[in-house]
This record gives C-alpha cells, structure tokens and sequence, in this order.
C-alpha cells in the first residue's frame, strides 16, 4: 500500500501540496455549481479495435438485457430493470408468459446508444425505448407501488441491490445530487492522493466490480458498487455471470470479463470524464470541478488489438496471452 501511494503522490504536480486520506474523508469532490447537458462520445484508438470490439460489446449489451430477465426467473434476484425496444416489448413478455414473468413499462425515454446517468427523453428524430419491470406474477404489485411512491429504499431492496451499496447511493446520488459516483467509489476502496490541482487514486480490485467500462456497455452488476471492491456486489455479479454462461451466453460472458480485466483510466475535469481503455477513449459528462480527478484501475489483461503507449493504461507489448482464460475456470 506504501509502495501505491508514492507511486501516486509521484504523479502529481511537483508544486502541488499533497494529502494521503483514506476512506469517507477522501471521497467527497469539490465541485463547482454548475453540470453540462448529459453526453457520450466514443472514440476507437484504432480501425482493428473497432472492427473486432464494436460487434462483441453490441453482442454483450443484448446478452445482458437476457441474463438480467433470466436471473430473475433463476431466483438470482426478486425483480430487474430493463431497457427493451418496441420490437422486445412486443415479443419477450409472451415468450416468457409460461414462466411466469411479468414484463410491465415503467417509462418511455430515447433508446439510449450509450449508458447515460439520466433518462433521455423521447423525440420525434430518435429512437424509443420502454425501462421495463421484470418480476413474478406475484411479485408485481409491491415493485409497482413501491416504483409510483418513488420509495428508493424500498425500491432497491426489491431489485436485490446491496444495502451497502444502496446507502452509499442514497449519500453521494440522492443526497448530494452525484451523476456520476466513480471518484467517491474509488477512494473509499483505496488510498486517495488529494492535491491542490490534481487527486488520483490507484485501485488493484476485482473484474466483476469494475463498472468504469458501462459507457461501453460492459458491466457485470446492474447498480453502482459502494466501492470497487464491494464484496456483494462481487457475489451478485458472478451469479449473474453463471446465469449467462448456463444459458449460452458464454461468448459474450468471456469477452465481458476480457473487458472489465483490462486497465482503465477515468479522469474527471470541468465536468468532463476521459475513460481510457486498451481499444478506446470515451468522453462523457461528469461532476463539474476546478480540480482534476483520477482514478486508476489496474488490469491483469490486455486485448490484441489494444493501443501501444507509454502512458497508463497503454502498453507497450501487446500481451496477448495475458487475456486468454478459461470463462468457467473464472466463475
């Protein structure tokens, strides 16, 4: 641990005065008064990177939305959330009819291509999509009154969240009104490297709580961790994880985990994030501060087609063989 916070604190401004906090003291961003309109943009570090990862994560976002449905009929969790398209809406609620789910629309918004951290509302120019509720036949009705009173306590315990992880939503979302829970997450897992201009923490934890890959769509929990090392998160996601690979969804589980094992960089200034990943840059809004954030999560694997660089996450060999493993040896 001594050895990750020189290492850090080295990555600060030579003229910057420095604080090592740990914990609740470190998480709370000093932000402005202001926020930008929600955005996402995506930019690939290479034509090959795109070729090869575009069709696996668009495959990955349609396993997950089946895994999420099936994990509820499994008895993973009591109830989901899903964004489905007119087309699904259509469909899914008579396939699974004989199983006993319920598929009820909750809202109308603007078919999201990314993960957005607000509901997009529907236009005559965009796509739509429905947030649907997935429960038992008998389960509806509290997940219903719970959703229509907007009781968020009640209405993640109904969806099988952590309590932990519910209570640090309730703090940091909620209460203080974050769009985005990156920096709070990371510095309660680690140790935080608080300067004038820059903040920075470096975090080793496991893949299944990795979520600084969902504006890519590759996450392996439907909610944000507590932390990024959040045991019930870690037990939820490799339940999820199981259900998808028994229900053939093998492929998609074993190019998710490729993803989330990789390094990543998120950086937050002036209300814009950078996440960095091996095959591509992603900006998007963010908390709105004077002082740059940084969050470093360290991978144990790196794709062929990944960027080569000096500079995190970027390496300087392609470690191929570092990012083969066996999906059910993993679980």
């Amino acid at each position: 641990m001594a050895g990750r916070t020189e290492s850090n604190a080295s990555a600060v401004a030579d003229n910057d005065t420095v604080q090592i906090l740990m914990g609740p003291t470190g998480s709370v961003m000093e932000r402005l008064g202001y926020r930008l309109p929600d955005f996402t943009r995506v930019s690939w570090t290479s034509e090959d990177a795109r070729s090869v990862w575009q069709p696996r994560l668009a495959a990955i976002r349609e396993a997950w939305k089946r895994i999420e449905c099936l994990s509820v009929l499994e008895g993973i969790r009591p109830r989901a959330i899903v964004s489905l398209t007119p087309e699904e809406l259509a469909t899914w609620p008579r396939r699974f009819y004989p199983k006993d789910l319920l598929f009820i629309p909750l809202q109308v918004q603007g078919a999201p291509d990314h993960y957005s951290s607000t509901v997009a509302m529907p236009t005559t120019s965009r796509r739509i999509s429905f947030r649907v509720a997935v429960s038992h036949r008998g389960r509806m009705a509290d997940f219903l009154g719970a959703w229509d009173a907007d009781a968020q306590d009640r209405i993640a315990e109904l969806l099988g969240y952590p309590l932990c992880c519910f209570e640090f939503f309730r703090r940091f979302w909620i209460e203080q009104g974050y769009r985005d829970t990156t920096w709070p997450a990371a510095a309660a897992t680690g140790v935080a490297v608080i300067g004038q201009f820059e903040s920075s923490v470096e975090i080793n934890t496991p893949p299944e709580t990795n979520v600084l890959c969902r504006w890519l769509g590759a996450r392996a929990v439907p909610h944000l961790p507590c932390t990024f090392d959040c045991r019930e998160s870690v037990v939820l996601a490799r339940a999820l994880l199981n259900v998808g690979v028994q229900s053939g969804f093998d492929g998609e589980v074993q190019w998710l985990l490729q993803i989330l094992r990789w390094p990543v960089e998120w950086s937050a200034l002036n209300g814009i994030a950078e996440i960095k990943t091996p095959i591509a840059k992603v900006s998007a809004a963010t908390e709105t501060t004077s002082t740059k954030y940084v969050v470093r999560r360290v991978g144990d694997g790196y794709p062929a087609e990944g960027a080569t660089g000096i500079t995190f996450p970027y390496s300087t060999v392609k470690e191929q063989a570092a990012d083969l493993f066996l999906t059910k040896g993993v679980l």
